[in-house]
């Protein structure tokens, strides 16, 4: 099936350079805001805490390191939904933020390039005092050197066969006839 390409299409993508995954184990106290619904009963149970998606980049530093790499360093926080029961067996949530670091060595291009974290927290232990919840939970944090890139793509229109036409006499013998 011959193609007779008569156009390009230029497209910008995003290309991971080079990342780090990180996983570990955080406790934190962590003030507590935004509480739905509004009115509870103390006391308040924990239930959990999670958060999934990307962090923001609050600090960076980068510094050349040995065999081609650079030591990139970050800090990073997220909003996190802490889920709860009150005395009356009742659902709600508040809302708070956790704050944390990396420390990694990356290779890093010579072109433009931006960090990105991408995260994934949960908790099932902890509890909550007032408007604080003291956490303990599991973070995964992906680390992404990232670049953009053109890309050029052929916008062809294929050129197809003229197609042969069954016979009558196949069809009959389908149909029965």
């Amino acid at each position: 099936m011959p193609n007779n390409c008569c156009c390009r299409i230029a497209v910008q993508i995003v290309q991971i350079y080079d990342g780090a995954r990180l996983e570990r184990h955080i406790s934190r106290t962590l003030a507590l805001s935004d509480f739905t619904p509004s009115a509870y009963a103390p006391p308040l149970t924990y239930i959990g805490a999670s958060y999934s998606g990307t962090a923001a980049i609050s600090s960076q530093a980068v510094t050349p390191a040995a065999n081609g790499q650079s030591r990139v360093s970050l800090t990073y926080g997220f909003p996190v939904t802490v889920n709860y029961t009150d005395a009356g067996g009742n659902g709600g949530r508040a809302t708070s933020y956790i704050t944390d670091g990396a420390d990694v060595l990356l290779r890093l291009p010579s072109s433009p390039y931006y960090f990105e974290v991408e995260t994934e927290f949960l908790s099932r232990i902890g509890r909550i005092s007032g408007s604080s919840s003291e956490i303990r939970g599991c973070l995964l944090a992906k680390i992404k050197v990232l670049t953009r890139r053109d890309a050029v793509i052929n916008a062809c229109k294929p050129n197809y066969p003229l197609a042969s036409e069954t016979q009558d006499a196949v069809c009959a013998a389908l149909f029965g006839d």
